[in-house]
């Protein structure tokens, strides 16, 4: 049985689902000007464009660079670009989308985003695998290279951390430092002094993730129609084993989860990807 809170860690679900299952006619198909869609929402979420007057966030509404993204204390954000990058944006947060450019046809191109405060959950598109990914916080610059990292910063003050939960590289631009190792962290403490690596521990990622999840706690609920369409979405099922496959970090129980869960589910392999590849 695939493990629900290590799901609800690397955003599979909230991300990738919603990459995967979003709507056919995304804003930017719609509004020239548009870098990304709201691909869900729970009030209360709101948006603000350079010059505009603040609006509660709808699903399927188109959101343009330099737009402010808040929520309150019970609000939460899902965003899809167009090169399949998805970020949540957590609860009692604020995120300007500061840049988003995608040449499909090169992938080539960057994506931008300011976390002010609160928390943020992003999981890589093409643009990611190249490196092209800055999201900066109060106290360092941060870029994500093919993969998913969790970003919290409590409103108020408190320990800052950069989470890297999957992918090939989490680097903080400020001091140069890298993590390349799945469950380790950049933790930013409180007092202002520099920021330290450290393994991520359970009680840290459960503190964290209760930003994202209604219910709180490490393994809170999550519900099953939900968890059925990832049981039920093959393409999904193959995209996952061709990226756990590329992966050497046996010890992650993220990926471990994800190993016993394809290792187990009777959706055939109808798109196999060639040992070679």
């Amino acid at each position: 049985m695939i493990r629900r809170e290590w799901l609800l860690g690397v955003g599979l679900i909230s991300g990738g689902l919603g990459v995967g299952l979003a709507s056919s006619a995304p804003a930017w198909a719609q509004n020239a000007s548009a870098i990304g869609t709201v691909a869900a929402v729970k009030p209360d979420a709101f948006g603000a464009a350079p010059g505009a007057a603040e609006q509660t966030l709808v699903i399927g509404a188109g959101l343009v660079e330099n737009e402010t993204i808040r929520t309150t204390a019970d609000g939460t954000a899902n965003v899809i670009f167009a090169d399949r990058s998805t970020l949540t944006v957590g609860k009692g947060s604020q995120v300007v989308l500061d840049k988003f450019v995608y040449d499909p046809a090169t992938g080539n191109g960057g994506l931008a985003l300011d976390l002010a405060q609160g928390a943020l959950r992003f999981v890589g598109g093409k643009l990611s695998k190249g490196g092209n990914v800055a999201v900066k916080t109060p106290t360092a610059t941060m870029t994500v290279r093919g993969g998913i990292a969790l970003f919290y910063f409590p409103p108020g003050g408190g320990d800052g951390y950069a989470v890297f939960l999957y992918g090939q590289e989490l680097k903080n631009e400020t001091t140069g430092e890298s993590i390349f190792r799945p469950g380790f962290a950049f933790k930013f403490p409180a007092d202002g002094g520099p920021p330290v690596l450290i393994k991520i521990t359970d009680e840290e990622l459960a503190n964290i993730l209760k930003n994202f999840n209604t219910e709180s706690g490490f393994a809170g609920r999550f519900p099953d129609q939900d968890l059925a369409l990832l049981e039920n979405n093959p393409d999904l099922i193959n995209d996952l084993r061709k990226q756990i496959e590329e992966q050497t970090q046996t010890n992650n129980p993220a990926l471990e989860s994800l190993r016993q869960f394809i290792a187990t589910n009777a959706i055939p392999d109808t798109n196999p990807y060639p040992s070679s590849s």
